[in-house]
C-alpha cells in the first residue's frame, strides 16, 4: 500500500535516510552541471525514495524499465539530455534560464 508515494510498512528511519541520500545526490549533480531542480522536485524525490524501498535503487519513475542506466541521475541525463531537451524525462533538472517558476 502507498501513501503519498511512500510504501506503507517501510521504516521511517530508512525512508528518511533514502530521502537524504537522493537529495544529496541530486544537489551534487546540480552543482556539478549548473542545473536547478524543478519546483515540484519533492514529488519526484518521493517517487525515487519509493523505488529505492521497493526495487532496491533510485530508478527513474519516468523510464519504462528499471535498469542500471535508469538509476537517477540516469544515463541520458549524465550524457547531456538536459542540454538537448531543456530538461530531463521527469522534468526534474533544468538549466537555470529554463526552470519553471514556483
Amino acid at each position: 500500500m502507498m501513501f503519498l508515494g511512500i510504501p506503507q510498512g517501510g521504516s521511517s528511519q530508512n525512508m528518511q535516510a533514502y530521502e537524504a541520500d537522493i537529495k544529496a545526490r541530486l544537489d551534487a549533480f546540480c552543482q556539478e552541471r549548473g542545473y536547478v531542480l524543478a519546483p515540484n522536485a519533492g514529488n519526484i524525490v518521493a517517487d525515487l525514495v519509493s523505488a529505492k524501498h521497493t526495487q532496491g535503487d533510485y530508478y527513474c519513475p519516468c523510464q519504462a524499465e528499471s535498469l542500471p542506466e535508469t538509476v537517477c541521475v540516469c544515463e541520458p541525463v549524465r550524457n547531456g539530455l538536459v542540454e538537448v531537451m531543456g530538461t530531463c524525462y521527469c522534468a526534474l533538472f533544468f538549466p537555470p534560464d529554463l526552470a519553471p517558476k514556483a
